[in-house]
């Protein structure tokens, strides 16, 4: 950002008033300010190739739990992780973090645009 740009209000702070706001640049150039806190389960956009890139990260994960990778220790710790801050209990057997891993691959190939 040099020292004549200005950042645009992003549309979405309308919905959040007096909230904190962070600067993004998104790929058509544009610097946003956009809200930091957003509703859940609020759309935000990600690039295609990231989504891609974590579906991939996802599947190797699931690979290395289905061969064994871990005790119960590393698959409860897993299973902390891959829950983040959901209200959800999180997964810790090898089966719940498999099917949690199932999950996650689906939401991510259902945010992917249909080629």
């Amino acid at each position: 950002m040099n020292a004549a740009e200005q950042p645009q209000d992003h549309p979405t702070l309308a919905k959040y008033p007096g909230h904190p706001t962070a600067l993004y640049r998104g790929e058509d150039g544009v610097l946003w300010r956009v809200p930091l806190h957003r509703d859940r389960d609020e759309a935000v956009a990600v690039p295609v190739e990231d989504l891609v890139q974590a579906r991939g990260a996802v599947h190797q994960l699931k690979l290395m739990v289905e061969r064994g990778f871990g005790g119960d220790v590393d698959l409860e710790m897993m299973g902390h992780v891959l829950a983040g801050t959901s209200a959800a209990d999180p997964p810790r057997t090898r089966r719940e973090v498999l099917q949690y891993l199932d999950g996650l691959r689906d939401r991510l190939t259902g945010s992917l645009p249909e080629w």
